[in-house]
């Protein structure tokens, strides 16, 4: 005897079958076509700091400057977190399914994922790449980070945030799927006079492989995550 799916439920499975095939395919390894050293806003600006934290910049800038990067955590292999990890000339490889889409850099071979369609962890902790969850909003992919540590920099001059950091990406293919730009929006009120956007654009490479990278110096894989 055939069995058939009541209508309300072929119609649920359509639906979600029409919203996969909907959604994007961002897979693939992507490299940014410029490395950036410190981030400017969309207009090319510098970003919006407060009188403090641009005392902390000038100085790890003026150090920087100096040939001394001690002030870097990532001088010991620590991760670099978003969005500085996006900024470096290594390339990183996205996969996605219904559920998820895993970022996997090659820096420190550091994974980062984020939870679609869901609502924030309330009991989640602080972490370096933060709590992540997103969803498909026609051809883009809209994530929303918070949770942050403050052990990381938003850039490689050492652009400072607090854990009251919380960032919307905007992620979305153009040229026929061969270029994957990012729309990103810093919201910090401890650091920032305001919101500020700046926009990062990437390029497809011909390989489904990223490198091995091996830092001998890690210090305390523990506290990574």
């Amino acid at each position: 005897m055939k069995r058939t799916l009541p209508i309300a439920a072929l119609a649920a499975v359509l639906a979600a079958h029409q919203a996969r095939a909907a959604a994007p395919d961002f897979s693939g390894v992507w490299q940014i076509i410029t490395p950036v050293d410190s981030l400017t806003t969309a207009s090319g600006a510098e970003p919006p700091l407060l009188p403090a934290a641009k005392a902390i910049h000038d100085k790890y800038a003026a150090q920087k400057a100096a040939g001394d990067l001690s002030f870097d955590p990532a001088q010991k292999c620590k991760p670099l977190g978003e969005p500085r990890i996006l900024l470096q000339p290594e390339a990183f490889k996205i996969a996605q399914n219904a559920k998820q889409v895993w970022f996997f850099y090659q820096w420190n071979n550091l994974i980062r994922w984020v939870n679609l369609n869901t609502k924030p962890d309330p009991d989640a902790f602080t972490t370096y790449f933060g709590s992540n969850t997103g969803t498909f909003v026609g051809n883009t992919l809209v994530v929303h980070a918070q949770l942050f540590n403050d052990f990381t920099f938003l850039d490689n001059s050492g652009l400072p945030h607090s854990d009251a950091l919380q960032l919307t990406e905007k992620y979305h293919l153009t040229d026929g799927g061969q270029h994957l730009v990012a729309d990103i929006t810093f919201n910090d009120p401890k650091i920032f006079s305001r919101r500020w956007q700046t926009e990062l654009t990437f390029r497809k490479l011909p390989t489904d492989r990223i490198g091995l990278d091996v830092c001998e110096d890690r210090i305390d894989t523990s506290k990574f995550y």
